[in-house]
C-alpha cells in the first residue's frame, strides 16, 4: 500500500512516528487500513501547516 521498507516501519514504530499498529504475540505487527489512511491524512496536514509559516 505505502511501499515503505520494513526496516523503516520498524524504526518509525520505535520513534513513535508510525501509523497505529496491532501487535499479535511477540513478533507479528499489523496495521488497520483505516488507521493507515487516517495517519496519512494527519501527515499531509502537518506538511501543509509547515508550508504556511
Amino acid at each position: 500500500m505505502l511501499n515503505i521498507k520494513l526496516r523503516t516501519l520498524q524504526s518509525w514504530r520505535g520513534q513513535g512516528k508510525s501509523p497505529p499498529y496491532i501487535k499479535i504475540g511477540e513478533k507479528l505487527i499489523r496495521y488497520r487500513t483505516s488507521d493507515v489512511y487516517r495517519w496519512l491524512d494527519e501527515q499531509t496536514l502537518k506538511v501543509q501547516n509547515l508550508n504556511r509559516t
